[in-house]
């Protein structure tokens, strides 16, 4: 089994809106992710389910409630990697974004 932290950041530039350049987000909270067959887009995936479906992480975190759910334009970091929220799947970003708490 391959565990996996994400962060998730909320974009607060543009609001349900896929990125394109550099934007600002706040972070929402970090997440653990365990998968049987490791594949990094399965565990933005499941981030995306945790955001949106009421779902938990490994350790039984769920979502904040004070924050809105997870959606197109916001951001996901893994390891040293950041994927933006598409309206279809997630895009691998390289913009130097502002990344907030």
């Amino acid at each position: 089994m391959k565990t996996y932290k994400l962060k998730a950041y909320e974009n607060i530039s543009a609001r349900f809106e896929e990125v394109h350049g550099p934007q600002v987000f706040q972070a929402v909270g970090e997440f653990t992710v365990s998968l049987e067959t490791p594949s990094v887009m399965a565990a933005l995936e499941a981030l995306y389910e945790i955001g949106n479906l009421g779902g938990h992480d490994a350790q039984g975190k769920v979502w904040p409630r004070n924050r809105r759910s997870l959606s197109v334009g916001d951001l996901a970091v893994v390891g040293a990697s950041k994927y933006t929220c598409a309206r279809a799947g997630w895009r691998k970003t390289s913009a130097k974004h502002t990344l907030k708490g």
